[in-house]
């Protein structure tokens, strides 16, 4: 899909990771993780690094669960052999959602820990500030939320969740998903590239055929959102996405009770808490998912929950549970491939091993179809994971399974 005149990608991930944003930091600790039993694995440790913004951000709670899930996979791994006789260590940094951290936390990772990949990463789009620090040291940044450009221009980012462009396509689609005929937009008001991204979302509607309803503005600090629900309701939308932070979509939904204009909403649940699912303004709504729904029936699912329940007892999960799992299992597959039995674990071995996993890889179903070639940015295919919320639980209506725009 070619993006159109005066919207570029850098506005579309700009927008998404200003979404995935909107709950005193420091760089976080790089004490390693490598819980497995205790005769496992006995080879040199093959040693990853995951980044992302645990606190100072009001996504800090719901970032949590890519650590968890990342730690869950780490100790299933090395339960079960490790990889090719290595067992894994992650290390984990917080950079308070601050840039410059960001930057200093991974290059500690790579310098102090010597990491050999980042890996399930939970930047909000901070990733741009390190990725070209990551490029000049050669180490593959793998899976995770794909929000910033890095994923869609950077060689060495091998994206797991979908990319900031097809996140915004896979939430158009979810119109002909939910058996809408018109779709709409309400975005953050604070942030000037979402305004852009809602530009880009009408020109997303048109190639899928989707008749657009037109995009709103919402102010977070407004009390009240009649106007725009009536502009919205005017323009015939019966499908809205939902590009604002959950409490003034909460409100905004409200608001439109109000007037009488009842569409369908959709959103994005990776900034989900538990504490959110009892609100009845959300039963029979939509959601679309960058990566699988964390509580799906598909094989490669089931193994995630059963290593949760056993590693991970009693934590919140979330699609970002789903999304640092299928990071690990993305990062298992490639060292497997490229690192050997014996032989010392470096990034060289661990990218041979990612550009040898073939057109199309999936992950068994964990990530949308991406084709990694050398020297490249990763290609992949318009694919997402769609869920409805029915009486306070998340159902799959239309399947577990990735549902691919064209196929």
């Amino acid at each position: 899909m070619k993006i159109g005149r005066g919207v570029s990608v850098a506005a579309v991930a700009c927008c998404v990771a200003a979404i995935a944003a909107c709950g005193s930091s420091t760089v976080g600790s790089s004490e390693p993780s490598s819980s497995g039993s205790n005769s496992g694995p006995s080879g040199s440790p093959i040693k990853i690094g995951l980044v992302g913004a645990f606190s100072n951000t009001p996504a800090a709670q719901a970032n949590q669960p890519s650590i968890t899930s990342m730690k869950a996979w780490v100790s299933y791994t090395n339960d079960n052999g490790g990889i090719n006789g290595h067992p894994v260590e992650l290390f984990v940094k917080d950079d308070g959602h601050v840039p410059s951290k960001a930057l200093v936390a991974v290059k500690d990772l790579v310098e102090h820990d010597h990491v050999i990949a980042i890996v399930g990463i939970q930047e909000s789009g901070l990733e741009d500030s390190w990725a070209s620090y990551a490029q000049s040291a050669k180490i593959p940044v793998i899976g995770g939320p794909a929000n910033g450009t890095a994923w869609l221009q950077n060689p060495y980012f091998f994206p797991g969740g979908s990319t900031a462009v097809n996140t915004l396509t896979n939430a158009a689609n979810s119109t002909k998903v939910a058996g809408k005929t018109s779709y709409g937009v309400v975005y953050c008001a604070e942030e000037p590239a979402c305004a852009q991204a809602a530009t880009y979302s009408k020109q997303i509607a048109q190639q899928l055929g989707i008749p657009y309803g037109g995009a709103q503005a919402l102010a977070a600090s407004a009390t009240d959102y009649s106007a725009q629900c009536l502009k919205l309701k005017n323009g015939g939308a019966n499908m809205v996405f939902l590009a604002t932070d959950i409490n003034t979509s909460t409100r905004f939904m409200t608001s439109c009770q109000k007037v009488d204009y009842t569409p369908s909403f959709v959103d994005d649940p990776r900034n989900w808490l538990n504490s959110q699912y009892d609100n009845p303004i959300w039963n029979n709504q939509w959601f679309f998912g960058e990566g699988p729904m964390w509580f799906g029936d598909s094989p490669a699912i089931k193994t995630m929950q059963d290593a949760m329940k056993k590693y991970q007892p009693g934590v919140l999960q979330n699609s970002n549970t789903a999304l640092g799992w299928a990071a690990g299992v993305m990062f298992g597959d490639a060292a497997k491939a490229g690192i050997k039995a014996g032989a010392e674990p470096t990034s060289a071995a661990l990218l041979d091993g990612l550009y040898s996993l073939g057109p199309n890889y999936t992950a068994d179903g964990l990530v949308p179809p991406v084709t990694f070639t050398r020297g490249k940015p990763a290609t992949q295919k318009t694919c997402g994971w769609y869920a409805q919320m029915v009486n306070g639980k998340f159902s799959s209506p239309k399947g577990s399974d990735m549902i691919c725009i064209g196929s």
